[in-house]
């Protein structure tokens, strides 16, 4: 597996160079051709393509260029433009298949980067016009779960006020001369427990109850 490929120079437009690689890129390559000694310009990729055989395909370029070999020196560079050498190239039974192959590689593979594109711009302004919502859920389910645990404070402070209420009387009616210990029990103290529990601890349980409600149907939110 390796790479053939074609390069121009910026200083030659009329020589191109055709080669191949089997380790590192064709870009590669031309820099490490534009950094040799006495090299004028400056070599680029021009044309590669990716092959099973690039030794063999290599010659079979070289073969089909062999009119415009000799005159620059090594058997890679040829005296014609990268046009004419592609023109060439094309006109070629074996070769053209491959170049038909590989733009039609190539132009799937755009289709493909371009429906992915796409995609993901979608999934992104879906997104943001969705993060205003998202924001605004957030809040709201942070606000009504503050004021859910801000109601089981206020009944818990309740429920500890009957109970303290209850344990007051108990300990205080029995020190009144006047007090009937029947009375107490049976009339005093579940009136004023019903008395307190009404004026109190009744508003708070009907207040969490419905905010308990309303925190249970609280829409989950997505986390950003």
């Amino acid at each position: 597996m390796g790479h053939v490929y074609m390069l121009v120079n910026d200083k030659a437009p009329t020589v191109v160079k055709v080669g191949m690689c089997t380790t590192g890129t064709p870009w590669e390559r031309a820099r490490s051709v534009s950094r040799g000694t006495g090299v004028i310009g400056k070599w680029t990729v021009h044309w590669s393509m990716l092959t099973d055989t690039p030794r063999r395909d290599e010659k079979h370029l070289h073969r089909l260029l062999r009119r415009y070999a000799g005159g620059h020196g090594g058997t890679e560079i040829f005296s014609c433009t990268a046009a004419k050498a592609m023109e060439i190239f094309e006109a070629d039974k074996g070769v053209s298949e491959v170049l038909e192959r590989e733009k039609a590689a190539k132009a799937a593979k755009a289709a493909k980067e371009a429906k992915e594109a796409a995609e993901r711009a979608e999934k992104r302004r879906l997104w943001e016009k969705r993060l205003p919502e998202m924001n605004a859920e957030r809040a709201e389910n942070t606000a009504r779960k503050k004021v859910h645990t801000d109601v089981n404070e206020l009944l818990t402070r309740r429920i500890f006020g009957v109970i303290y209420a209850i344990v007051y009387m108990l300990v205080t009616l029995p020190q009144f001369p006047y007090a009937d210990a029947n009375l107490t029990w049976v009339v005093i103290i579940p009136v004023y427990t019903a008395l307190y529990g009404v004026c109190t601890l009744a508003p708070s349980a009907i207040v969490y109850l419905i905010v308990d409600h309303n925190v249970s149907k609280a829409r989950p939110y997505v986390s950003v």
